[in-house]
């Protein structure tokens, strides 16, 4: 029987039992085992290969979304995962290291950190707390040296004795 390559176009003998069965499934019949070979490979570029692959992960991570998160959170559970995560957070370190040195990030750490400790410690009352905190400052830096130890407790004791001897000296009547 005669049939024609589906690789080289050229017609040669074919084996009328493999082309009746090759045309009912819908395939393609060769003239040699090489031609049929060469007719069956894939005639997209590299290129096209990724692009294809790239659409195809793209779609299949929309598609087995969940799937694929539940895998990620298992994996990030186990002692592999932790490490990995300890990798990733160490390679980013010495670049968080830079921010964090930035004087706009300081003036804006202090003031979360005070309103963040407010809210914590005093809820509704937080904005009050950062007043009175204010004015403690402000009173703290036009007072006295001598008076702000008295006041921090950070004389020593044998001042505070001295000074209680002083004062107890002062109240007792004079003999004469």
């Amino acid at each position: 029987m005669k049939a024609t390559c589906a690789y080289c176009k050229q017609e040669f003998e074919a084996n009328s039992s493999a082309y009746n069965r090759a045309t009912k499934q819908g395939l393609n019949v060769y003239c040699s085992l090489e031609h049929s070979g060469l007719g069956r490979r894939d005639k997209r570029t590299s290129e096209q290969k990724k692009a294809d692959k790239s659409a195809y992960d793209k779609n299949r991570r929309l598609e087995k979304f969940d799937v694929i998160k539940a895998k990620k959170q298992a994996y990030d559970k186990t002692p592999e995962g932790r490490a990995a995560q300890k990798r990733r957070r160490q390679t980013r370190m010495p670049k968080h290291v830079e921010y964090c040195r930035q004087p706009e990030y300081r003036a804006k750490k202090v003031e979360y950190d005070r309103r963040h400790r407010a809210e914590k410690f005093f809820g509704e009352f937080a904005e009050c707390a950062i007043l009175v905190e204010q004015i403690n400052k402000t009173l703290i830096e036009k007072a006295d040296k001598a008076h702000l130890r008295t006041i921090q407790g950070t004389n020593t004791k044998s001042q505070r004795r001295k000074r209680q001897w002083l004062r107890l000296l002062k109240n007792l009547p004079q003999l004469t």
